[in-house]
């Protein structure tokens, strides 16, 4: 059976009020403990504290980003190509090995399939042109970089006056 309700207590809402209240007290007599301890004597503490805090929200969110640009899905999103060879990829595991064992040779399969098709992009037979021409191209690359270094070395002593040397005075 359920126990009376003692009295003066009027439901949860003043359960909940009072938990609020007690939350907000423990805060306040926390804070105001580290002020005295740390704020009022003039240490050092609260900068470090702030050092750390930041370290630690800093390589959790980096590892989490990391984590994340590393994981099948944003391999997927970057290269499609990739990502449809890993459903024809070979992904054949015994029935003992269960599902997990499968999902992990599917990911090795999918990571596979994105770092040969990132090569594949890198090189020049993927698009097509031959390294003689891809030379002639960076020559003339070269030579355009070159003409715009000299018009902006003309521009810059034409805006910037020398100034005439001073004559000693007489």
């Amino acid at each position: 059976l359920p126990s009376p309700p003692r009295k003066g207590v009027r439901g949860p809402s003043v359960a909940r009020a009072r938990r609020q209240r007690l939350l907000f007290d423990t805060t306040q007599g926390t804070m105001e403990a580290y002020r005295k301890a740390y704020i009022a004597t003039g240490s050092m503490m609260p900068l470090w504290h702030t050092m750390a805090c930041t370290f630690v929200f800093g390589y959790s969110l980096e590892y989490y980003m990391h984590t994340k640009y590393h994981s099948a899905a944003h391999a997927e999103a970057a290269h499609p190509a990739a990502a449809a060879a890993v459903v024809t990829a070979d992904t054949s595991v015994g029935a003992t090995h269960g599902a997990a064992a499968e999902a992990h040779k599917v990911s090795a399969a999918a990571a596979t399939a994105v770092a040969v098709a990132v090569e594949e992009e890198k090189t020049p037979a993927a698009t097509g042109v031959s390294m003689d021409e891809l030379a002639k191209d960076i020559k003339a690359l070269r030579g355009e970089i070159a003409s715009l270094r000299q018009s902006m070395r003309v521009t810059v002593e034409a805006a910037v006056p020398v100034p005439a040397p001073a004559t000693p005075a007489a």
